[in-house]
C-alpha cells in the first residue's frame, strides 16, 4: 500500500475514534480537536435522582377501654322472680284487670292469670314477641283470661285497667304520662321495672335480686303525685 493511502486511512480512523468519544461526552483529549472544543460549550442536562420522602408513621396510642355501667335492657325478658315481685307489689287480686305494656313473651300476664285468676292483656309491637306470648298462653291454658295483641301502647285504651305493668325505656314512659293521668281511674296501680315515672313521687320502691343482678321496682297509685322538686 502506498504511503499516502496509509496516512489517509490512519487519519480516518483517528477521526472516527474522536467522533465516537465526543458523542459519548468523554472527548478525545486533543485540545486542538474541533469536536472536543465545541463540547466545552455544550452542557448536557443534569439528572437528579430524587430519593422518596421517608414516610413518618403517626404513633397510635391505644387507649384502655372505658368501662361503662351496664344499662337495663327493656327488650331482655324479665326474670320470673321479678315478675312475681311486680305482681305482689301491685297487690293483684282476682277482680283486677291487668295490662302489660310491652309484654314480650307474655310471662307477666300468664303468671297473673295463673296465680290470681285475674283477666290480663299483653300488647307488643314486635310480631315475634306476640307469637311467643300467644304460644305461652296456649301452653299454660289461660286463653279464657289472657288477651294478646300486636298494638302500639300509645293507641291502647287502658281506662278499664286497674293494674298497669311496664318495662319500657324512660323516653317511652315519659310519653305515656299524659295517658296515665287522663285514662286511669283513681286507685289504679302502676308498676314500672327499672325505670321510674319522670317527675312523679313514688308510693313504694323495692329492690329484687336475681342471678346477682339488682332489679328496681316502682309502684305508683293514681292520681299521680307530681314531684314539684323536679319541676323547673
Amino acid at each position: 500500500m502506498k504511503p499516502n493511502i496509509m496516512v489517509l486511512v490512519v487519519s480516518l480512523l483517528i477521526a472516527v475514534a474522536s467522533a465516537d468519544a465526543a458523542r459519548r461526552g468523554g472527548g478525545c483529549g486533543n485540545a486542538a480537536c474541533q469536536m472536543c472544543y465545541g463540547m466545552r460549550y455544550y452542557q448536557q442536562p443534569e439528572y437528579r435522582v430524587v430519593a422518596p420522602k421517608a414516610t413518618v408513621k403517626k404513633a397510635v396510642v391505644k387507649r384502655a377501654p372505658v368501662k361503662r355501667k351496664a344499662r337495663p335492657n327493656p327488650k331482655a325478658p324479665t326474670p320470673q322472680t321479678v315478675v312475681v315481685a311486680m305482681l305482689e307489689l301491685a297487690g293483684v287480686a282476682r277482680e283486677d284487670k291487668l295490662v302489660d305494656l310491652g309484654c314480650g313473651d307474655g310471662r307477666i300476664v300468664v303468671t297473673a292469670a295463673l296465680r290470681y285468676g285475674c283477666r290480663a292483656g299483653g300488647h307488643d309491637t314486635d310480631p315475634r314477641q306476640v307469637r311467643l306470648a300467644l304460644e305461652n298462653v296456649r301452653r299454660n291454658g289461660v286463653g279464657r283470661l289472657v288477651n294478646i295483641g300486636r298494638n302500639d301502647v300509645m293507641d291502647l285504651d287502658i281506662g278499664m285497667c286497674s293494674v298497669v305493668t311496664v318495662y319500657l325505656p324512660s323516653r317511652t314512659i315519659g310519653k305515656l304520662m299524659p295517658k296515665f293521668e287522663r285514662e286511669l281511674r283513681p286507685g289504679s296501680r302502676i308498676v314500672s321495672h327499672n325505670h321510674p315515672l319522670p317527675g312523679v313521687l313514688v308510693d313504694r320502691a323495692v329492690t329484687v335480686r336475681d342471678a346477682g343482678r339488682a332489679h328496681r321496682l316502682y309502684l305508683y297509685v293514681t292520681p299521680l303525685r307530681i314531684d314539684f322538686g323536679m319541676v323547673r
